[in-house]
């Protein structure tokens, strides 16, 4: 496992982190989250800014994304990750969703095959729980995910994916 930039100021426990707790629900090692850092990713309600945590990669969390609103936003997400310890290649794509108010996406270690939720949710480091957790998210905003079944154990092997190092 990498080692991991100490928390600091910029610490996951900055207010308006508002998704601590459903990364604590699916990550496989929350401990992580001590490490993560929040970063503005849009505009809230009554002018406010949204904050999403960013989680580093290591050991079984081999990749990282979040939606972004939009370029304003996107490029200084960029800045902040880079040269980070736990942050390889942050890159930005669009999210492909025309209109969508959120419309860039930031990611950071190995890339993610978006097109199957599963996949994805187990290079981000989700328990086998928080992975069919993710996958029928997933589901229910985008439409029908292949292998989701009623429990994890019902499902596809999750675990299917070999683990290997965090990308350099």
């Amino acid at each position: 496992m990498i080692p991991l930039t100490p928390p600091d100021h910029e610490s996951a426990l900055t207010p308006g982190s508002d998704d601590r707790v459903d990364l604590a629900r699916r990550l496989l090692l929350p401990e992580f989250l001590d490490h993560a850092i929040a970063v503005p990713v849009g505009r809230a309600a009554l002018g406010g800014v949204r904050h999403r945590l960013a989680v580093p990669v290591g050991g079984p969390r081999r990749a990282g994304a979040f939606l972004v609103e939009n370029d304003d936003f996107a490029i200084p997400v960029l800045h902040q990750l880079a040269g980070r310890i736990g942050f390889p290649r942050p890159r930005l794509r669009p999210t492909g969703f025309d209109g969508a108010l959120y419309s860039v996406v930031a990611e950071w270690g190995e890339d993610v095959t978006h097109t199957d939720p599963l996949v994805s949710a187990m290079l981000y480091g989700y328990h086998p729980e928080g992975v069919i957790d993710y996958a029928r998210e997933f589901d229910d905003i985008y439409g029908e995910t292949p292998g989701i079944a009623a429990t994890p154990s019902d499902s596809l092997d999750l675990w299917s994916i070999p683990d290997r190092p965090p990308p350099a």
